[in-house]
């Protein structure tokens, strides 16, 4: 390899390294973030299905062997106006 090419060759290798080294502690300084919000995010969740399924008793959950996961039944929502409430039209 010439001496010209060989220099190229360099120069774009110091460069690819320093561009791989930059994007890694660009991922490592949001992956903390990224983290605490899925955790918030599911922290979230478990706390609606928590009041989802305490407000509602029609929710059953039937368990048929010991050792076999739960099977969920969900009630069939239904749209209703309560009677305080006026509609638009």
């Amino acid at each position: 390899m010439t001496s010209p090419n060989l220099r190229y060759l360099l120069l774009f290798l110091a460069c690819l390294l320093i561009c791989s080294l930059g994007a890694f502690f660009l991922f490592v300084t949001i992956l903390p973030a990224v983290v605490v919000t899925l955790f918030i995010t599911m922290l979230c969740g478990m706390f609606w299905m928590g009041l989802y399924l305490g407000q509602n008793p029609e929710v059953t959950i039937a368990q048929r062997y010991k050792y076999q996961p739960p099977e969920w039944s969900f009630p069939k929502r239904t749209a209703t106006v309560r009677r305080e409430y006026k509609t638009a039209a």
